[in-house]
């Protein structure tokens, strides 16, 4: 390209900027941040595309200096394949021992040709430079392609260029033709001829004149010449590859240039292609309706004589090409699909027109002046395209599309820069193309590999180290954000289930943004990690507008000037609105500042028509990749979320605020003095939404998230953990709670994965008496005894002092959960029946009841939870809920199983920070109608907890015909496990204390926290049936209240009925406040003995 014509097409940038400026009348309705009004005139009037014309991408064609013989590729194949089975692995990171690899490509390629062995391995040992290379060698090395087509002279006659198809294991995907003229020792394109007339080929698009002219307009440089595109009449409908001529011929005949359709025969039975060529681009001189040649835009239309016609994508699709077999070494990567291409131009908006005037294409996505820049250099850019019409749920089937075209077109705005320099050295063109793939990673890693091993393949830009992530969840994603600067990092993950929990895990790259800096992140946590935004998903009802203009109207300062932001989220037209507001006050008395520490964030999804892709299917926060993940055959269920609790300065405030905004109301209290451990005391409200979903279905219960409940904490004492979060802290999340179907399997694998990769989860220590150990008075009133003998208090106590001795149960009479009771009886008989006459009472009693004693001693093991449930759950699922340490609670029929992590998000061990809850909710299902009214029956829809033996048969619906429905929440926020998290949390703390004094040899401080740890735990044994108490109470309280406003309802009323309600409604009040009454003399007790150990520490 000439300097002048360089100077010309740099000068006339600006120029095209404006007048896109003025054609477009400065609408930006098409950016990725969308204007909200703009947006829904998008959505109501979505732009149609003027042309039936249906394309898919086809291949793209390489013009380059040298192309070798097909031999030489095929033996670069084999060797390759060699290697493949031959590869030396690093035992000890799971990766390939480069070095050791490299000696065996060194003994493959040796045994072929020793003066070739001798430059390879030369080769080897200098730094790889990307300078000089084969193209084709370096697809076939490092993506695992193969040559499957080529067109030689030597084989074709008339040919006077070398070409060869070089594609992945998927012929219908990407698909690469190298092209390269026939002189091999003299092909400097600025020295070829222009080919003999009596040589041009018999196949237009191969002739080297093609060549001679894509050269002498792009700076004599190698490069991609054309991007073609397959023509598709779907079921006989869709444009033609003759409308596109008829368009071009209409619109932009000088693009043509003089071409016209080819017609080739490609099939005995009468199939033909048919191929037509365009310029891409017109010169760069300001209103020039010359055509650039260089870049050339080429449609091919496979048109099939008869239905049996073989497809084209099993033989290469351009016409002229011989077919070759390939094999795929056992290490390649997977198949590669095209994505989008992307072409450098002075006019972006000429392009644009162009596309829209000849195929329908239409823009998708603008990055306008100043949104993409680095340093000085700026450029513009609009990916423009065609609507596919595919929607699929199948990954495999999105994959391998190829009917969704893109084309990215950019164009420099300052004389600095990528964009400006490709434009200025090689003229407009195409600047890189994009390839799909299933699994990015294993790709470059066999890239990485394969070119220290054998000199070939590619390097990859580099950028600076990132977080990346290996994890069996469902969603995972890494990616700069905010507007394409390099502020953030973030990683997303959730379950098997897209319905489910989801996790955005976010971290800073360097401070640019005064709002994602790390200033902005951390300043409001004192340096703390933890749960930043809460994810609302608003649902049916009111707009997020209407929450927009609560916040506006009740609560401004927490808007912190915030505005509802738009972003498109698909090609139809559908968006996704966000709005953020922070969720608390500061703590400060009557202040009207925002806490700008966590935020709520409420997301709207728009869809433009009905058969718009579900929100669910990708990812809920605009601006994340969807990756997909394979789950191994031992990950968890699916997990839901069930709630998000805060701790809090002023809970009142919190409640106000989230009733005036979005009319949630308090579920359950914890009053002052019910939640107390110890000095600690806190209370605690349950908030949120009424959900309409009432179902006998289990698994709509568990996936339903239309249930928002949203807890608060806030401290009444200055020790504590809820105080001592606060003042470490400030206000923020303290945990947040996943629902799961299993609980008891989720745990156990938690468990078992930890000890096994040292990687995962602990959870708070319960102690074993919240479950039941084993006591004297147990064994003197053991079930199935003989009545003739009694088993006094001093034979109860010898087996117990057995149990002990023999190291089946602890001091403290926690049982082993391994034991069987062939076990206990191998442990028990030695002692028991080894004793000296004078004690054979204990002998005698014990062989009489052995049986029984031993059923008792294996029963101690969940006798709390088993007069909790009874028999709801069998022998085997009990041990398992005592083994992975879950709580467990009941409300009326209803079950919750509750386990909290240990501490995440923690730097150092005596730091306050999150945690994270998992749930399981078995809701009872099934009803019956009697005389007296509505009964809830024995019938529990409960889940299998554990695997094997004696494990009953899921019961997945109910089977009366009058069935309740299960509503969100069923088992209630558990009041028993609510003071014993509370309790288990400043059990776990003093337990870490003792742990740490014993490392020490602080005898002293260990001596201290040892004693902690027993006033804490019992603590926790005396209030467990006092809580059970209230819990009956509570739920007998609602279900009474509940009968009597139903019989409101009534048309007829008598008198004695209401008042037999109104007392049922009292008493049970009456036994809820004797309880509170009972747990507050409970508390103040452990208060006082908390305190005094405490001033004995300080003395």
């Amino acid at each position: 390209m000439t300097s002048s014509s360089t100077e010309s097409l740099l000068e006339n940038s600006a120029a095209a900027v404006v007048s896109y400026k003025e054609r477009q009348k400065q609408n930006t309705t098409t950016t990725t941040i969308v204007n909200e009004n703009e947006m829904m005139d998008n959505i109501e009037k979505p732009q149609p595309l003027p042309s039936s014309i249906v394309l898919h991408f086809s291949h793209l064609h390489l013009y380059v200096k040298t192309v070798e013989n097909v031999q030489v590729y095929k033996e670069l194949e084999d060797n390759l394949n060699s290697l493949s089975s031959r590869l030396v692995h690093d035992t000890h990171n799971n990766s390939l021992d480069i070095n050791a690899s490299r000696q065996v490509w060194k003994s493959i390629i040796g045994s072929d040709n020793e003066s070739q062995t001798e430059k390879e391995s030369d080769a080897l040992s200098k730094p790889f430079v990307t300078t000089n290379r084969d193209v084709v060698k370096q697809m076939i090395a490092g993506l695992g392609f193969r040559v499957t087509g080529s067109r030689m002279p030597d084989t074709h006659i008339g040919a006077n260029t070398r070409s060869v198809l070089v594609t992945s294991s998927d012929p219908g995907g990407v698909q690469f033709v190298v092209t390269a003229l026939q002189d091999d020792k003299n092909n400097d394109a600025e020295k070829s001829a222009e080919p003999n007339s009596s040589y041009t080929d018999q196949y237009a698009h191969f002739d080297g004149s093609n060549m001679k002219r894509y050269f002498n307009n792009h700076s004599e440089r190698q490069g991609i010449a054309v991007l073609a595109f397959e023509v598709v009449e779907e079921g006989g409908s869709g444009g033609s590859i003759d409308d596109i001529y008829q368009n071009y011929k209409k619109s932009h005949p000088a693009l043509l240039d003089g071409n016209t359709i080819q017609t080739y025969s490609t099939s005995d039975d009468g199939s033909v292609t048919k191929v037509l060529e365009v310029f891409s681009y017109y010169q760069p001189n300001q209103n020039s309706n010359a055509a650039d040649r260089g870049t050339v835009l080429r449609f091919i239309q496979h048109i099939h004589a008869t239905s049996s016609s073989p497809p084209m994508n099993a033989s290469p699709q351009l016409p002229g090409m011989t077919f070759h077999p390939a094999t795929f070494d056992s290490n390649s990567p997977q198949p590669a699909y095209c994505d989008h291409w992307v072409s450098n131009v002075v006019s972006r908006t000429q392009f644009l027109d162009t596309l829209e005037d000849t195929l329908g294409f239409a823009p998708k996505v603008d990055f306008n002046a100043g949104v993409v820049a680095a340093g000085e250099s700026q450029i513009e850019s609009t990916v423009t395209g065609n609507s596919s019409g595919l929607r699929t749920s199948d990954m495999n089937v999105a994959l391998r599309d190829q009917s969704q075209v893109y084309l990215p077109i950019n164009n420099a705005l300052s004389e600095v820069g990528h964009v400006h320099g490709f434009i200025k050295e090689i003229g407009q063109g195409v600047q890189h193309t994009a390839s799909r793939v299933n699994d990015l990673t294993r790709l470059v890693q066999r890239c990485n590999d394969y070119r220290q091993i054998t000199g070939e393949i590619y390097t990859c830009l580099s950028h600076n180290r990132t977080p990346f992530a290996h994890t069996n969840d469902k969603l995972v994603s890494f990616f700069p954000s905010h507007r394409m600067e390099y502020y953030t990092l973030n990683l997303s993950i959730y379950t098997r289930d897209n319905k489910c929990v989801l996790f955005v895990i976010f971290a800073c790259v360097r401070e640019k943004n005064e709002r994602l800096a790390p200033t902005y992140i951390y300043s409001y946590h004192f340096a703390h990690q933890g749960f930043t935004f809460l994810n609302i998903p608003r649902g049916s009802g009111g707009s997020i507008d209407d929450i927009y203009q609560n916040y506006k109207k009740s609560h401004p300062a927490l808007l912190d000037g915030n505005t509802i932001q738009t972003y498109s989220t698909s090609d139809d037209g559908s968006v996704t609105k966000v709005l953020e507001v922070f969720s608390y006050y500061q703590p400060n008395q009557n202040s009207n500042a925002a806490d700008r520490g966590t935020v709520l964030r409420f997301i709207q999804h728009i869809h433009a028509t009905s058969s718009s892709p579900p929100m669910n299917a990708s990812p809920q926060l605009p601006g994340m990749t969807f990756h997909p993940a394979t789950f191994d055959s031992n990950s968890p269920q699916p997990a839901y979320c069930d709630h998000w609790v805060s701790n809090v300065v002023s809970r009142t405030q919190f409640l106000d605020t989230l009733e005036d905004t979005l009319g949630f109301a308090p579920k359950v209290d914890f009053n002052a003095g019910v939640v107390a451990a110890g000095e600690s005391q806190i209370e605690s409200t349950v908030t949120g939404n009424s959900s309409g979903l009432r179902t006998s279905d289990m698994n709509v219960a568990l996936r339903d998230q239309s249930q928002v409940y949203l807890p608060i904490n806030n401290a009444l004492s200055e020790v504590g953990h809820v105080h001592g979060f606060i003042k470490e802290i400030g206000q923020g999340v303290q945990h947040t709670a996943s629902r799961v179907n299993d609980l008891t399997r989720l745990v156990q694998r938690c468990n078992d994965y930890r000890q096994i990769t040292g990687e995962g989860f602990t959870f708070l220590n319960i102690p074993r008496s919240y479950y039941g150990v084993l006591t004297p008075s147990q064994l003197t009133t053991c079930s199935g005894c003989n009545d003739e003998i009694v088993i006094s208090e001093t034979v109860a106590q010898a087996i117990m002092d057995a149990c002990i001795t023999s190291g089946i149960a602890t001091s403290e009479g926690a049982v082993s959960l391994q034991l069987q009771p062939k076990d206990v009886e191998i442990a028990l008989d030695p002692i028991l029946l080894s004793l000296v006459p004078e004690t054979n009472s204990v002998v005698g009693a014990y062989r009489s009841n052995k049986e029984s004693i031993i059923r008792t001693i294996l029963h101690s093991r969940y006798i709390n939870l088993h007069n909790l449930l009874g028999n709801t759950l069998s022998p085997e699922q009990f041990v398992a809920v005592v083994q992975n340490r879950i709580l467990v609670d009941v409300q009326g029929q209803d079950l919750l199983f509750q386990i909290f992590t240990g501490n995440i998000l923690q730097e150092q061990t005596e730091h306050e920070s999150p945690f994270l809850e998992f749930i399981q909710r078995v809701c009872a299902c099934s009803i019956s109608s009697s005389d007296d009214g509505v009964k809830v029956s024995d019938d529990i829809n409960a889940l299998s907890l554990v695997e094997g033996e004696g494990v009953e048969e899921e019961v997945n619906s109910c089977i009366t015909e009058d069935y309740s429905m299960m509503k969100p929440g069923c088992g209630g926020f558990g009041i028993r496990n609510f003071l014993t998290l509370f309790l288990s949390i400043e059990l776990s703390k003093s337990m870490a204390d003792a742990s740490r004094a014993k490392a020490n040899n602080d005898h002293r401080g260990h001596a201290l926290a040892q004693k902690a740890v027993q006033i804490f735990t019992e603590q926790l044994n005396e209030s467990n049936p006092i809580l059970t108490d209230i819990a009956n109470a509570m739920y007998a309280e609602g279900l009474a209240q509940k009968e009597l406003d139903d019989y409101y309802k009534e048309d007829e009323r008598h008198e004695i009925i209401l008042m037999q309600l109104g007392n049922a409604v009292s008493d049970a009040a009456k036994a809820k406040q004797g309880g509170n009454e009972r747990l507050m003399e409970c508390s103040t007790k452990y208060k006082i003995l908390m305190r005094e150990l405490r001033q004995r520490n300080a003395a």
